[in-house]
């Protein structure tokens, strides 16, 4: 879900794991419609979003991770206006996707991690989509939103119709066991979506970090112990995707993303446009407060561009 602030017949489910903070919650929450605080145990944020969109009654659903700052109020409109133009799209990502089809397998190659050994990640080497990364290389006719099909795609956030989530068995809790990380469990249902005819796509949320970095917290690679836990266990949930669909991820999966991109055909044009948006809707934000640093990072994101006049902060 999600919310202006006011709430404007979105619901907004709150899932809160951590045995605190109920009251400062509650007044937070107090007074919009569709608003829920839900207490659970900590039994791993995958869980939490399934238990969630069973709960929920709304058509579409986003999932937002705990630290999420939504600077475009228009970002779940934009996502809905996109599902719409696509009906047989069953998830859209808001902050990057691959298409997984490069010729070479990615290594990571990590030194001095005491219990970890430098190897194949089961992960295929090709370029990244969006914020921070390349380009959506296209811009939608009609809608006038950078979008592309892509593979894999990875949050937050992450938004499904709730049906057909609901539908295709929800996420894997399989990879991700209590106490260990998220990794992979997006690329999964990604990959799922393709297996059983539902396209996933990828556009710009403009939702960032209260960091101020884009979407999602990074791989924590702090220390020997941490980096030994994440890599294994992304190396692991990696190579079990070969084994859940054999014969189709990633070469002949991959295959139906670059199938979909070419039925859109004429629906598309390219990225000089997309520059042109970025820089349109750069300059159509309103500041109310921003980081420290924040008009920096936005100059770097959408060069060339004209100075901002400010930032509107969605919470």
């Amino acid at each position: 879900g999600g919310s202006s602030g006011g709430g404007g017949g979105v619901e907004l489910i709150v899932n809160d794991d951590s045995r605190s903070h109920h009251a400062e919650w509650a007044s937070a929450l107090a007074g919009i419609h569709g608003a829920f605080l839900v207490h659970s145990p900590n039994l791993h944020e995958v869980r939490a979003y399934n238990r969630a969109a069973q709960f929920a009654n709304a058509e579409y659903a986003a999932f937002l991770h705990d630290d999420s700052d939504m600077r475009d109020p228009h970002w779940l409109a934009r996502a809905v206006a996109l599902f719409k133009r696509h009906p047989g799209m069953g998830l859209l990502g808001g902050r990057s996707g691959k298409l997984d089809d490069g010729d070479k397998m990615e290594v990571r190659q990590v030194k001095n991690v005491p219990g970890y050994t430098p190897g194949p990640m089961w992960m295929n080497l090709s370029p990244k989509y969006g914020l921070h990364f390349q380009d959506i290389p296209y811009v939608e006719e009609k809608t006038g939103i950078p979008f592309q099909f892509v593979y894999k795609t990875q949050g937050s956030p992450l938004i499904v119709k709730r049906k057909t989530f609901l539908k295709l068995g929800m996420f894997q809790t399989g990879l991700s066991c209590p106490g260990n990380p998220a990794l992979s469990f997006e690329h999964e249902y990604s990959i799922r979506n393709w297996k059983h005819d539902y396209k996933v796509g990828l556009y710009y949320s403009y939702v960032f970090e209260l960091d101020g970095n884009a979407g999602g917290p990074a791989l924590g690679l702090s220390d020997a112990n941490n980096t030994m836990k994440q890599l294994s266990a992304w190396r692991h949930n990696n190579l079990m995707l070969y084994y859940m669909y054999p014969d189709f991820h990633h070469a002949q999966g991959s295959k139906l993303v670059k199938k979909a991109e070419a039925r859109k055909g004429g629906e598309a044009f390219a990225c000089d446009k997309v520059n042109e948006h970025e820089r349109t809707f750069v300059n159509q934000l309103q500041i109310h407060g921003c980081a420290a640093g924040f008009l920096d990072k936005l100059q770097q994101m959408f060069r060339p561009m004209p100075k901002p006049k400010g930032l509107l902060l969605w919470e």
